[in-house]
């Protein structure tokens, strides 16, 4: 929700509705976290995105990806979770689509071009900055959030291909996923504790059981 309004605030000071879309080139590969290793060191660039959305939770909580095969290539559509009262500005879907873009440029060492950009969004009054930022088909009041890519483009290997230091950062990359998941379960143990203290002191196979846990998982 915050991070939202920040994008509204900054289209409102900047009077540019297309700031989502500035400035690509200043976009580091390091907003994907200790998952652009791990996509780095990809085969090729569907093994790299196909990392990115296995591990899209180490970077944000609060998206999806996935990867839907097509005839002329993959999409991968984006969908930002949000409150039923809290619209998502066109900025950060905007952001979100050209830093994938950038990063696959950046890690493929070529120019890559999407076949096809899909927003939900309506057409802006001013499609520049999409035609130069995307250099492909636009489409807009579309479904989905969604870019097209093609299969030449996917399938050639990366410069950057390792495949022992893939098994590496897949292994750190699990890692971090379990500690997060360990992580939010510690957070809803204490909250249900806090939350039925009234009651008594709860056992062990009582929050186990609302959590849906054995003992020996919560513990």
């Amino acid at each position: 929700k915050e991070l939202s309004a920040l994008w509204e605030l900054a289209a409102l000071r900047s009077n540019n509705p297309a700031i989502g879309l500035a400035l690509p080139e200043l976009i580091a590969p390091s907003i994907f976290d200790v998952v652009a290793y791990s996509m780095m060191s990809s085969e090729n660039l569907l093994a790299s995105l196909e990392r990115l959305v296995r591990f899209l939770r180490i970077v944000t909580n609060a998206a999806r990806m996935e990867l839907i095969p097509e005839r002329d290539g993959y999409w991968l559509s984006h969908e930002i979770f949000s409150d039923k009262n809290c619209t998502i500005p066109r900025q950060r879907f905007d952001f979100n689509m050209i830093a994938i873009v950038t990063f696959c440029r950046w890690v493929s060492k070529r120019e890559i071009n999407p076949l096809v950009v899909e927003f939900t969004h309506p057409q802006p009054l001013d499609c520049k900055p999409y035609r130069d930022s995307f250099r492909c088909t636009l489409r807009f009041n579309a479904k989905r959030n969604q870019m097209l890519i093609a299969h030449r483009d996917l399938q050639r290997a990366l410069p950057t291909a390792n495949t022992v230091l893939a098994e590496m950062h897949d292994s750190y990359a699990h890692t971090c996923m379990n500690q997060m998941r360990s992580q939010q379960v510690s957070q809803l143990a204490r909250e249900l504790i806090l939350k039925n203290l009234h009651l008594g002191d709860p056992s062990k196979g009582t929050v186990a059981n609302a959590l849906c846990l054995s003992e020996r998982t919560l513990q």
